[in-house]
Order: C-alpha cells, then structure tokens, then sequence
C-alpha cells in the first residue's frame, strides 16, 4: 500500500493487486464488499477502485501515523497503557463488526499490526479487510500469526473461522503488551532464548507453537546459521512455562499501566486468544467486555 497525492490537497492510500485477476471478478467483489462494510466506521474506509484486464486497486483514506507495527516500532511512547487498551478495544470491534456482516459475515483472515492503521487521533482502523478471495493466500503465510490448528495441514483442510481471527487478535495484543515484533530477529530475542531454549528459524512457519513450547532445549536445538528467529507467540510461551512471561511486558505498559492486576489480566486475556484449542478462545464480544473494564478501570 502507498501514499498518492491528489490535486486538491487530499491524499489516499492506493493497494494495487500483482496477481492477474479478472476485471469482472474484481468488481464484483469491490460492488460486494462496499454494500457489506461500507457503514462500518471502524474499518479503514474505501474510497473507489479500478481494474482493467492488466492491473487492479483499492483507493482508502490515507491515515497520517501509518500502522500500529510502525508506531510500535519507531515511536513505542506515543503509546501508554490506555492508548494501546483503546487500540486493542477498537481492532476487536472492528473484527466483530465483520463477523456480524449480513447476509454473510466476513472473516479478516489476515489481521496483523500492519493491518491496523492509526489516524491523527491514535484511533485504530482495520485494513485489508474481505480481500483473500482476491489475493489467494491467507494468514498462515504471514509468519507469527499462524494458528497451531493449521500446522502441517493442506490449503483444502484448512477450516477458517471466527476463532483463526480471534488467535491473530491475541498476537496483536501481545504486540502491544510487549513491544515487540511477532517474528523477532535473533538479536532482538538472544538474553531470552538463552532461558528457554526456544527459538523458530526463518521460514519454519509450519512448527507447532504449543508443542514447541513443551519441547526442552535438545529437541527443538538450531544449527548454527539458520539465520534463527523466534515467534513472540514461542517465546512467550516458553517464558510462561517458566512463570516468567510477565518480564516481558513493555517497560512502558509497566510504567503507564495504573496496577500490576491490570497488567496480568490483559496478559491472560491474550494467552486466552492463542489457546491450541480453538473453542477453548474467547469470543469477539467477550474480548470487548473484558477490554472494555480495563479501559473503564483506567478511567477512574
């Protein structure tokens, strides 16, 4: 997605589509998905398309701080406790709000930091929403967000549903619990692996992540030069497993966050999100409540 400037002052943000795709298809998707979501304000808003039989594109609202992976990354304390809980509140309404599309809902099936961008105000719009049949892939090609239920299983065994869109949301919260990246560089993650013993190394989407966490040392050791790198998910559950996992709340949500209590129950509510067991996930609505008393709790 990038940024074109229009004569007039306004600027939109303009996804353009690699992959051929028929134009009457493509219309018909964007005719579809403007009925479904078009009065849905906490979606980033769509402002026209184009195709030809060569190239297609999405025309947005172009949102000035970009995404919540790059204000997590470059400018962490624009964001305290209560800002990252208002964020978090706003991405799990938006998913609900796709999830409640009539006649038939609309799963995300790509929800990612990148995919959440901020406007002026830090207020959180959902991006590239209802666009997999278009782009023919899925999350489990965007490493960290993987779902354990889709380890080693085939496109056609593949089963979306709420509860793929509920496991990516607890990846985001724990980004923003933590700070960090859901696939972090070696660097960025040795003073840790050298506790756990736990680490993924580049392009091994398809490990188990909560089998991986009840491995020790010597089952799951790295060559040297893999170029390793550790899924936040993977390391959280290994530091979990040790009762550690608080440690590695951002030092800014540490700071900004009104109790230790409030801290541990958004924590617990992201590990609620990555369950193994899929039913075992809370929904979209309790997500909101629970987000929702801790923003209220804040506020008093």
């Amino acid at each position: 997605m990038f940024r074109s400037d229009i004569r007039g002052g306004l600027s939109l943000a303009v996804k353009v589509f690699n992959n051929p795709i028929p134009q009457s298809t493509f219309e018909r998707e964007m005719i579809n998905l403007h009925d479904s979501t078009g009065h849905i304000n906490t979606l980033l808003p769509m402002r026209g398309y184009y195709a030809n039989p060569v190239e297609s594109a999405i025309f947005y609202d172009y949102m000035p701080r970009g995404s919540l992976h790059d204000v997590l990354r470059d400018s962490p304390f624009l964001l305290d406790w209560s800002k990252r809980i208002r964020i978090a509140i706003g991405v799990s309404q938006a998913l609900h709000d796709l999830h409640s599309c009539s006649p038939t809902k609309i799963l995300h099936q790509d929800l990612k930091s990148s995919n959440v961008l901020l406007n002026h105000d830090l207020q959180p719009l959902l991006a590239d929403y209802g666009l997999m049949g278009l782009l023919f892939r899925s999350v489990v090609e965007t490493p960290g967000y993987t779902p354990p239920e889709f380890a080693c299983l085939s496109n056609s065994l593949r089963r979306y549903t709420e509860k793929t869109d509920v496991y990516a949301f607890g990846v985001v919260l724990l980004e923003l619990l933590t700070g960090k990246d859901p696939v972090c560089h070696e660097e960025n993650t040795q003073a840790v692996s050298d506790q756990d013993g736990i680490c993924v190394p580049q392009n091994h989407e398809n490990v188990h992540v909560s089998h991986l966490a009840k491995k020790g040392r010597a089952s799951y050791d790295l060559e040297e030069g893999l170029g390793s790198r550790m899924h936040l998910v993977t390391l959280v559950l290994g530091l979990e497993k040790e009762g550690k996992g608080l440690e590695l709340l951002s030092p800014i949500v540490v700071e900004t966050c009104p109790s230790l209590d409030k801290q541990e129950e958004a924590y617990r509510l992201a590990l609620l999100c990555i369950d193994e067991e899929p039913n075992r996930r809370p929904s979209m609505p309790e997500l909101i409540s629970t987000l929702e008393r801790l923003s209220m709790s804040e506020m008093q």
